[in-house]
Order: structure tokens, then C-alpha cells, then sequence
């Protein structure tokens, strides 16, 4: 799943020392210059002999301690960080590739997506201290999670166009038809009332507090790897003045020929608006948008304005007054969408 393979981390460190040596200490001192071949050793030189080896006892002890704490590093910020912008090389991606959608609400800022393999992919979820984290996040439920979820946001209120019984909250006036869905057949049906709004935010923003254990079979927070990634550019006049900012419609060849001449060499003679992306977008497969990153990375110097809370993100400056050229990539959910460019 979404975790360095354990097999990559070993053959690395194999790589470093593909033939165990020998623990003969002399032969690796001779090696080192630390000691001459056919010069006694005095008192004075065994001493310095035997000073050096515990230095290199030390230095090797050391070098196996930051290695093993690097490892974990990695670990622990491909299992419960997310990832921001793109994916570091050798994260394995999330399977299946692609899932049916069952569920998706959007609740305290938190988007989730729920699939019929049981992939729950959070987006913003919260810390244990209140902070959101940065980037998608994982887990797995069972068949029976995903069926206790359903279960509870089916039986919290109604579906139809009919007037909300007394007491209960309109989701259609208060957050919009989007707020929350489930699948019905072949298509995504929104929760149009709830009799109890603030109870069915708190089991849905928390379900680790009240699923059993027998629902999850993953409950530890994974990043989500995507396998895919969709690049848009678009042109933003007024880009200095946020409030006054909006986007100028423009054909996609058209944007590209304001960019450095760097940045059109990788951009130009791509399939702008395939099936499957959006208007002045394409796909790309996860190591397509490493190369293309890279390539960005080196354009000039507009490329170091670059960034996103949750996507990767480039501004570039172009001719005109106060207009901006950006380019930004989005993962791909199982489900064939996109998380929101806009959205950081």
C-alpha cells in the first residue's frame, strides 16, 4: 500500500555494501591508512592504534544509527503525513487504480470519499490537536465498515424533494446538494434533510470513534499515492491584487506561448483536453509529472514561486500588466475525478 516497500529500503542498503566484509579490524585500518605494513607498533602507535579503531567502531555505530533513523523518517512521512504536491520516488501507489465511489461528504472542511473497496481518502482531516493535516490521507475499512457507514448516514434523515419533517435541517438550503451523497444504483444520490445535523457530523468527522473494530482494515492514517496527476494552465489577470484577481480564458497553445521558452519546450505538443481532463488540462502518469516538475524547476526564475498547501502549484510572470501564468497539478482519486486546483 501507500508505504515505501521494504524490499526498496533493503536493496538501498544493500547497494551500499553489496559483499559483507570481514571483521578483521587490521585489514580495515590497513585499508584506511591508518596503519603502515612493516612498522612496529610502539606503546605510543598501539595506543593510537586502538584510538583509532574505537573511532571507527564509532563512526560505523553512527552511520547505522542515522541510516536506520533516515528509514524510519521516510516511513513515518509516507504513513500518517500525507503528501503535498507530488509523491516522493519509491512511494507505492494506492490499489486498486481505480474504485467506485459510494460515499462523499464534505463536512467541517474535511472532503472524504469513501469506495467500494473500502479505501476512505480524507482530504484536510484533523490532528489530534485540532490542526488539519497537509495532503489526502488513507485508510481501509472492511466491507462491513463501509456498510455501517452507509447505514448511518441513510438512516439520519431523507433523500426525497419532499418538505423536512419539523426539527430537522434542510442540507439543500444550509450547505447545498453536494454536502453529502451515497450511491444508489449507478449514480450518487444527496442527503436532502438530516434529524440531527450536529450528531451526524460528529460520527462522520470521527468515525474512528464509534466503528468496531471489525469495520476497519486499515485504521492508522496512510498517505494516499496517486498513480496519476492533472496538469491545467491558466492565465490570472490583476494576480497581485487577490481580491480583484480572476482568470482569463485562453486557449491552451496560446497560454503556453507566454511562458519562458524552458517551460514551452516541455509544455508544447501535449494532449490539452483529452478525454478524461478537464478544459486546458492533460494527464500524466506520477514519473510524467516528476520529469515535468523537474523541468518547471529549471525555466527561470518565476519557478521558485512555487507551492500549494495541498497541490503543487507554479506562477509564472507574463507580458502584460499584473498577469500571471499558473500551472498547477492535481491528483487523481480512484474514482476518476480530481481534488480541487482552486483549493491550494
Amino acid at each position: 500500500m501507500t508505504t515505501y516497500d521494504d524490499n526498496l529500503l533493503a536493496g538501498r542498503f544493500a547497494a551500499l555494501a553489496p559483499e559483507p566484509l570481514a571483521g578483521n579490524w587490521d585489514e580495515v585500518l590497513d585499508r584506511a591508512g591508518a596503519r603502515k605494513v612493516g612498522r612496529p607498533l610502539g606503546p605510543f602507535r598501539a595506543a593510537q592504534g586502538r584510538h583509532r579503531r574505537r573511532l571507527v567502531v564509532l563512526a560505523v555505530v553512527a552511520l547505522v544509527a542515522i541510516a536506520t533513523a533516515s528509514a524510519f523518517a521516510v516511513r513515518a512521512f509516507v504513513i500518517d503525513k500525507g503528501i503535498v504536491g507530488l509523491p516522493p520516488v519509491g512511494a507505492t501507489p494506492s490499489t486498486p487504480e481505480n474504485g467506485v465511489l459510494e460515499i462523499y461528504y464534505w463536512v467541517q472542511h474535511v472532503e472524504n470519499w469513501v469506495y467500494a473497496d473500502g479505501r476512505l481518502i480524507r482530504l484536510r482531516a484533523s490532528r489530534a490537536n485540532g490542526r488539519a493535516r497537509r495532503g489526502s490521507i488513507e485508510q481501509r475499512l472492511t466491507r462491513e465498515g463501509v456498510k455501517l457507514l452507509r447505514s448511518e448516514i441513510v438512516s439520519a434523515g431523507g433523500f426525497g424533494h419532499a418538505q423536512p419533517p419539523p426539527g430537522s435541517t434542510s442540507l439543500d438550503e444550509t450547505f447545498g446538494p453536494a454536502f453529502l451523497q451515497v450511491r444508489k444504483g449507478d449514480r450518487l444520490v444527496p442527503l436532502r434533510w438530516a434529524s440531527d445535523l450536529k450528531r451526524l457530523e460528529a460520527r462522520l468527522i470521527d468515525p474512528e470513534s464509534w466503528l468496531p473494530a471489525s469495520a476497519w482494515k486499515q485504521r492508522k492514517f496512510r498517505a494516499y499515492v496517486p498513480s496519476r496527476f492533472e496538469v491545467c494552465a491558466g492565465v490570472v489577470l490583476n494576480a497581485n491584487d487577490p481580491p480583484h484577481s480572476k482568470s482569463q480564458q485562453m486557449r491552451p497553445a496560446r497560454i503556453v506561448a507566454l511562458l519562458p521558452e524552458a517551460a514551452q519546450n516541455v509544455l508544447r505538443g501535449r494532449d490539452w483536453n483529452a478525454r478524461g481532463a478537464g478544459p486546458g488540462c492533460f494527464a500524466v502518469t506520477t514519473n510524467e509529472a516528476r520529469s515535468l516538475a523537474k523541468a518547471l524547476d529549471a525555466a527561470g526564475p518565476a519557478a521558485a514561486r512555487k507551492g500549494g498547501l495541498i497541490n503543487l502549484n507554479y506562477a509564472f510572470d507574463a507580458p502584460g500588466p499584473s498577469r500571471q501564468v499558473s500551472i498547477g497539478f492535481s491528483p487523481y482519486l480512484p474514482h476518476g475525478e480530481t481534488t480541487c486546483l482552486a483549493c491550494g
